[in-house]
This record gives structure tokens, sequence and C-alpha cells, in this order.
């Protein structure tokens, strides 16, 4: 009998929230079997069965939001029924992060404010403290519905709301848990933490659209984006500067080509990674991409679909967005970003003509790149995307 940890499934993930599990307490398990689906800040991955045997115990069910390395549950050995005795012997001295105890009855009314004097202590989150002390909240008036009463961040935004001049009406409040919150985690430390800049090209599409026309006349499968993706994975090859990272006081430089491409989904934007995409022809692409895609829409994205990305790209032209400033993600020094086709004025010989174009960004990470690398990179990857 063991532990069933949660493991790390991406380079930065701290937390995932478990949001399905597909075995029962007491069914057996074979090595591959889908265990359970995790949600951490750049997909839901369904992690699967390492070993055989049997799920004793499920210590993390639906809903609880677990650290990297906490249980979330218990397997025996094929055949054996362990006592709830044995579990919890076995989990002793283990704790589930985030993980609710019991269900949270509805907070009572709010009690009236009192001095707990010198010798009461209020029982509080540190994070609550902090953003209580920001927000200029008294603890001692604010009921805690954390386990055993304690007070949760949650409840001191409540009691600001609570105490705070009136504003505008709010149609709904929407908690930021699972991915979202992960999400929002992630972009927040990827903002603070590199040092962004961005620089924007306008690209002639015309080329493009015949070379697009003329794939799709071959029975190819193909999209734009897939021309763009491919497209910045050949610029890679000629720039690789481009296609790297910061590592301590080390800058590295990858050897292969992993683009991260943003697809939208019902439950936020995943960016699933296309590993060796510049070694692959056109067509194998396009279907790495359309699987992935396809992937995360459905949530079967598994961890290697999600890791190991050294470049991003996103494209929110079909969107009619013309061009923007991307967040970097970590563990790259470069995201791409592709705005809409549009007939735009350019000048032809001289002379001012309507044509198809668009913007192609980049935000580049200034401890890896510097403005000049960045802008042959863009130059590089124009040239490309212009080529007959």
């Amino acid at each position: 009998m063991h532990i069933l940890r949660l493991p790390a499934l991406g380079e930065t993930m701290e937390m995932g929230t478990i949001i399905a599990w597909y075995k029962a307490e007491g069914e057996e398990v074979a090595v591959g079997d889908a265990l359970y689906e995790v949600e951490n800040e750049k997909s839901a991955i369904v992690v699967e069965a390492m070993g055989a045997g049997t799920l004793a115990r499920i210590v993390a069910p639906v809903s609880t939001e677990v650290r990297v390395g906490a249980a979330v549950a218990v397997m025996a050995e094929v055949g054996s029924t362990p006592t709830p005795a044995q579990i919890a012997e076995l989990l002793s001295g283990e704790a589930v992060a985030g993980a609710p105890a019991a269900p949270v009855p509805a907070p009572a009314p709010r009690p009236e404010r009192k001095d707990p004097g010198p010798k009461e202590r209020i029982r509080a989150m540190p994070k609550a403290r902090a953003l209580a002390k920001s927000l200029g909240v008294d603890l001692a008036g604010v009921q805690g519905t954390g386990r055993a009463g304690i007070i949760t961040p949650d409840d001191v935004e409540a009691a600001a709301a609570d105490e705070g001049p009136s504003g505008p009406q709010v149609r709904e409040r929407r908690p930021l848990r699972g991915y979202p919150r992960a999400m929002a985690a992630a972009m927040a430390r990827n903002w603070t933490e590199i040092p962004h800049f961005s620089q924007t090209v306008s690209v002639w599409a015309g080329p493009l659209l015949i070379r697009l026309a003329a794939r799709r006349s071959e029975g190819m499968e193909v999209s734009l984006n897939d021309l763009m993706v491919a497209a910045v994975a050949e610029a890679c090859r000629e720039v690789p500067e481009v296609n790297a990272a910061l590592d301590g006081r080390s800058v590295i430089v990858y050897d292969e080509v992993n683009l991260a491409v943003g697809v939208d989904t019902s439950h936020g934007l995943a960016a699933p990674v296309v590993h060796g995409a510049d070694r692959m022809g056109l067509e194998e692409l396009a279907g790495e991409i359309r699987r992935l895609a396809d992937a995360a829409r459905r949530r079967k994205l598994t961890f290697e679909d999600v890791a190991g990305a050294t470049i991003t790209t996103s494209n929110l032209g079909p969107r009619g967005v013309d061009f923007g400033t991307p967040i970097i993600s970590l563990n790259t020094a470069a995201t791409i970003y592709f705005g809409t086709i549009e007939e735009r004025p350019m000048v032809v010989d001289g002379q001012v003509v309507a044509g198809p174009t668009f913007y192609v960004s980049g935000a580049f990470d200034h401890r890896v790149v510097d403005g000049a690398t960045g802008a042959r990179f863009l130059r590089a990857l124009g040239a490309v995307l212009e080529s007959e």
C-alpha cells in the first residue's frame, strides 16, 4: 500500500485542481489506466496509473485544490482490501493543500464588531492578514469560513465589499479557482519577472494566401495559422538566439523548436506544444496542430502535450484583432502574435494601392534578446511569410 501524490505537470506548476476521477474506491487499476484529471495553469491533464493496484482511498475528491507533491489517493496491492485504520495510519501526518475537510456550511450572520482583547488571538491565514491590512479591514469583525473558522482571503474580500462605499451594482461574483486562478498567477508572475519589449512589422499577405490556395488545391488540409506557425519555426533556424531562455546566469539557446500554439477553448486559453516543429513538413505540422487543438478542447492534453515549449505563437487574426503585445511564457524568450489579414493601403512601384496585409508582433525577454536581435528575427519571419 502506498500514497499517490500529485506530480508536477509543468515546469511552473505549483497547484492543481482535481476536476474528475475515472476510477472509484475499491476498483482495480491497470498500468496506463486513466486515474484522474487535474487542471493547472495551462490546461486540464489526465493522469494515468504508473502501476497496477486497487484504488483504496480517494484523498482529494473533485474540486479539491492540491499542492504538487501532496497526497491525492491511496493505492493498495491488487486484490487486497486495507482497513480504514491501516489507511488512516498511512495517511497520518499527510495534508492535502486546499482540500476542504468537510462541506463548509453557509456562513453565519456576521457578528457585531468586538475587541478581541489582549489574550484572544484572531485565527486568519497569512494571506488574509496581509490582504486585510492593505484593504483596511478589521479582522475582529470578520467571520471565518475556513477550517475551524479560520479567516480566508475570500472572507476579507467579502468584508471589504460589505464595509466599503457603495459602487456599481454587481451582476455576479465569479470565484477565481482552478485553471483561471492558476493562469492569473502565472501571467502575473511572467509579467512582473520578465522585462518585456515588443516590436511590430507589417507583412504583405499576398504570397501567403497564394501558397494557402495552392496547398489546398493539392488536397492538403492546412490553414493560414499552420503556415504562420511553420514560418516561425523556419525563422527560429535563421535567428536561433530568439529560441532561447534565461537559466540563472546563463542563456540557453535551444537545439529544437518546440512551438506552443494558443488554442481557444470553452474553459480558457490552452497552449499545447508542437515538439520539433522545425523538423516537420507542413502536412505533418498541420496534423499535429489539429490533434493538439482537439485534445485541448476535449480536456485530453497529456503532460507531454504541454511541456517543453521554447517559443510561443498566438493568432487572434480570425477574431478581428489587428495587433497586440503578448505576455511571454516562463522558460521562453519570445511570444509571436499574428493579427488579422485585411485590405490596407500599400505602396507598389511608387503607387498607393490596396493590398492584403497583416501585422506580426513579437514580445521578447530583454534579458535574453536585444532590440537588434528581435528586429532580425521579425525581418526573417516576414521574409518567410512573403516568400513566393
